[in-house]
């Protein structure tokens, strides 16, 4: 999306298009998701489960929620920053954070927030690795060990 070389012109603006969308979209998901979860409270993790695994499943899931606001949110912060307008499919206008208009082509703040977008990038591929490795091991591992025991 990102290289002029392999992407420009109309497909490297529908691309961003898309981006941006999926992105504010991950975001009204994550939020209603929280919400949902705070009225309905997961099943307990297993008694037997050590403590250490206990707690990472909790700060791995925080770590994760967190992740999922604020990287769109960082993403919008650079839609705020830039000139560029953007609609949502195509269709509804993003309106600027608030607040944003004071940095407003502001290069060395736009860095700073792209720069932050990617790390978090990076974390959700980590904690999302975390995640997914921990449930195959407690859904093949510690069934193995609960049915031939």
């Amino acid at each position: 999306m990102t290289d002029e070389s392999l992407v420009s012109g109309e497909l490297q603006n529908t691309l961003y298009l898309w981006h941006k969308s999926i992105g504010i979209t991950i975001l009204i998901v994550t939020l209603f998701r929280i919400a949902w979860r705070l009225e309905h409270r997961p099943p307990l993790l297993p008694p037997h489960m050590p403590r250490w695994q206990h707690r990472t499943a909790i700060y791995t899931h925080l770590a994760l929620y967190g992740a999922l606001i604020i990287m769109p949110l960082s993403g919008w912060v650079m839609v705020s920053l830039s000139s560029y307008k953007t609609l949502l499919f195509g269709l509804i206008p993003l309106p600027n954070l608030p607040g944003m208009s004071g940095l407003a082509g502001n290069a060395e703040a736009h860095e700073f927030i792209e720069e932050a977008h990617e790390m978090i990038a990076n974390l959700i591929i980590v904690l999302t690795t975390l995640h997914i490795g921990a449930a195959l091991k407690h859904h093949f591992i510690t069934a193995m060990k609960c049915c031939c025991a």
